[in-house]
């Protein structure tokens, strides 16, 4: 995602009314830039390292307290294949194809 870059801003205030409005302007111009940084779910995810084991549907409490909006395996031991079979507000279920140990990412 790349963010708005602002152009230099001509800041000469002669009353108070004036110096309230360009700080309105201002406030808002830096409130919309960061909407879509703050709107991104990925920053309040939990990541935690779990056990996968073999050919078996693996429950993990997520701890996010809600319904998932995404996952991904940040780093494996076991060489990928890895499916989500089930979520809910309290666990996640995975699916793997061999036993090994992940470091994986809920928001």
């Amino acid at each position: 995602m790349t963010l708005p870059a602002f152009a230099p801003v001509q800041f000469t205030p002669t009353t108070p009314d004036e110096l309230a409005r360009q700080g309105n302007a201002l406030s808002g111009r830096v409130a919309g830039s960061l909407r879509p940084v703050l709107a991104n779910p990925r920053l309040d995810s939990v990541t935690q390292s779990v056990s996968l084991v073999t050919l078996t549907n693996n429950v993990i409490n997520h701890k996010l307290d809600r319904q998932p909006q995404g996952w991904a395996v940040l780093d494996d031991t076991g060489g990928g294949g890895y499916r989500r079979v089930a979520w809910d507000a309290k666990t996640i279920t995975i699916y793997s194809p061999s036993t090994c140990t992940v470091s994986l990412e809920v928001w």
